[in-house]
Order: C-alpha cells, then sequence, then structure tokens
C-alpha cells in the first residue's frame, strides 16, 4: 500500500515537472544546490544534529517520512519526536549513501535516490541494515533552499517462506 501511493506521488511530481521552466544552466545549478543539501542531509543525520537535520524538512503539515519499520510520520511535530526518539534509543549511527541520483523535476521539486547502508548501535546490540531511499526536495519560497518534503528509506529482507 505504502509503495503504491509513493509511485502515485513520483507519477504525479514527474507529470508536474514535464514543463521545460528551467534553462540548462539553472538546471545544473539546482541539481547542484539538491547535491550539496543530499551531502549535508547525510552528514547531520550521522551526527545527531537534531536542529540541523529538522530544518532540512519543509514545514508543512502533509510532510512525511515513511521509515524502514513500515511507520509513518506526517507533519513537522510528528517528524520531530520520532527523529528525537530513535537518537534517544541508540549510541550511534553511521547511514552511508552510495549512487546517490539526483532529478530536478521543476523549478521547485527535485527527486534525489540512493542506496545505503545503515549501521546502528544500541545498547540491546548493533544492527547493519541496507536498503533504498527516496527524496522528494521541495524549493522553500521564502528561502530558496531545497527541503525534504517525502522521505521513504526501505531496507531489503532476505525472502522469507
Amino acid at each position: 500500500m505504502v509503495r503504491s501511493k509513493l509511485v502515485l506521488v513520483l507519477v504525479c511530481v514527474t507529470l508536474v515537472a514535464c514543463s521545460p521552466e528551467l534553462t540548462r544552466r539553472e538546471f545544473m545549478l539546482e541539481q547542484q544546490a539538491v547535491q550539496e543539501q543530499l551531502t549535508t542531509w547525510v552528514r547531520v543525520l550521522n551526527n545527531a544534529k537534531l536542529d540541523s537535520l529538522l530544518g532540512m524538512y519543509y514545514d508543512a503539515p502533509e510532510m512525511r517520512i515513511m521509515w524502514p519499520d513500515g511507520r509513518r510520520t506526517e507533519g513537522p511535530e510528528a517528524v520531530e519526536q520520532a527523529w528525537r526518539d530513535l537518537y534517544g534509543g541508540i549510541q550511534y549511527m553511521n547511514f552511508v549513501m552510495t549512487d546517490p541520483a539526483v532529478e530536478v523535476l521543476s523549478p521547485r521539486i527535485a527527486l534525489t535516490t540512493f542506496s545505503h547502508s545503515t549501521d546502528v548501535v544500541r545498547l540491546s546490540g548493533r544492527l547493519v541494515e541496507a536498503g533504498h531511499g527516496a527524496l522528494i526536495w521541495m524549493k522553500d519560497p521564502e528561502s530558496g533552499t531545497w527541503k525534504i518534503y517525502l522521505q521513504q528509506l526501505a531496507i531489503r529482507t532476505p525472502g522469507q517462506n
């Protein structure tokens, strides 16, 4: 169900983005800006800089995160609480992104996709997971900064019978 909703959102974003409103130079500059935000997101995620991390999300009630365990949080307050809960229950986290792809779909919407490996150390032990992720970015009209509007992190699990 969550996957079908993400596909629907991605199709809608793609349709909205079909009009060529950016010059080649503007496109490259926006792509670079999104790439820089993505790099910053990984850095603050690993350093547990909660205030900096929360500032990277679009401040809108419909902003949401889909977590690897299937949970969903929607809106800035719920997202903040979910990150506080996560960081409060771990000692260390190392999120490593590979093969990031940045696509600027329109002057205000961008998509990043990537693979990841996440190493989490809790009091109860260590967990290493790998998977894929997608972030939909929206450009904040007030600050001109790209911010995360939708985040989905998934983990690959072995097939079970």
